[in-house]
């Protein structure tokens, strides 16, 4: 059990080429069933879920991305990722994108007003990460692929969803069946280039 869910997790991949076939309700729930179950900090959940079926949505939505990454793209010529034509057109092809919304003015999170603005939006942003990573590894176990793309410059996106003032896009996560493409071979580093023992640079082993 233990060997196959770090299998599970050697085995996800960000997927950007997608069938044309659908996905069954139930599968897009249990995804966001797994979403639901992650941590978060004092428990507030500060998620929101939009999931976006509709093929003139998800168009409109590929030529929002289109019109925000040129104007990106112009301002910041060395920028090698972000707004991307390539994020804009995946965004199309997949049968199913889920939008994740941050909520910061959950009531549980009241108690991070007496600190710093910034700690209460790491909190936030951690909680949402977890969130996402859950979909992504459920969507795995389905044999769905997903992707992570973090869009720039969300006003223009916001309000084609009609995301409320209130709530903050942090990343739409595509979905669909993997297309047989080239995938890069996975890297990571070595475990040791970055576990210390007990104080930072201690590397010897206890």
């Amino acid at each position: 059990m233990l060997g196959e869910l770090l299998a599970l997790f050697r085995s996800r991949r960000s997927i950007r080429f997608f069938k044309n076939d659908p996905i069954a309700a139930k599968h897009v729930k249990m995804i966001l069933e797994a979403a639901r179950w992650a941590p978060s900090g004092a428990n507030a959940q500060p998620w929101k879920f939009i999931v976006i079926r509709n093929s003139k949505v998800r168009r409109d939505l590929q030529n929002t991305m289109d019109s925000v990454g040129k104007t990106v793209r112009e301002k910041y010529k060395q920028f090698p990722w972000g707004a991307t034509p390539r994020d804009a057109k995946l965004i199309s092809q997949a049968p199913v994108i889920v939008g994740i919304c941050a909520d910061f003015n959950r009531k549980e999170l009241r108690k991070y007003d007496i600190m710093p603005k910034e700690h209460k939006q790491e909190i936030v942003m951690c909680s949402i990460a977890a969130a996402i990573q859950n979909m992504m590894l459920m969507a795995t176990a389905l044999g769905i692929g997903s992707v992570w793309v973090s869009p720039l410059f969300t006003e223009e996106i916001g309000q084609l969803l009609r995301i409320p003032a209130t709530l903050q896009l942090v990343a739409l996560v595509p979905l669909g069946y993997p297309a047989k493409h080239k995938q890069g071979r996975m890297q990571r580093r070595p475990l040791k280039t970055m576990v210390h023992y007990n104080k930072f640079n201690e590397n010897r082993e206890p």
